[in-house]
């Protein structure tokens, strides 16, 4: 991640991309994208805090299972957006929270999750 307009944009189409791929078909999806995409929900733009949310959620539909260790570091990363300034991004969040909560297993209960 860097800052300077330049690399917003590359973000931004990097992520418009991946939620135009995973809204047309069902790739091969990867764990490893969960880092990338939690540290875009901390970007200055917010399209780019939205466009990083519906990929989350797509993930989240029809992606891998998640470890703990994902679980928890992404209901964190949500958490924080809930109190984002942009009305969009807060009901973006919403919706990939109700994404979450479906592809956690039933086994994580007395997690943070019971919590949320």
């Amino acid at each position: 991640w860097q800052a300077g307009k330049t690399a917003l944009v590359a973000r931004k189409a990097a992520l418009a991309v991946l939620h135009a791929l995973f809204g047309a078909s069902e790739p091969a999806l990867r764990i490893d994208l969960f880092p990338a995409l939690r540290t875009c929900l901390d970007d200055y733009d917010a399209s780019s805090r939205e466009l990083a949310l519906a990929v989350l959620a797509a993930l989240f539909r029809r992606g891998p299972d998640l470890d703990d260790d994902n679980i928890a570091q992404t209901h964190h990363a949500l958490l924080k957006r809930l109190d984002d300034s942009d009305d969009a991004i807060r009901l973006a969040t919403c919706a990939a929270f109700l994404r979450l909560l479906d592809r956690v297993p039933r086994a994580a209960s007395g997690s943070a999750i019971d919590y949320a």
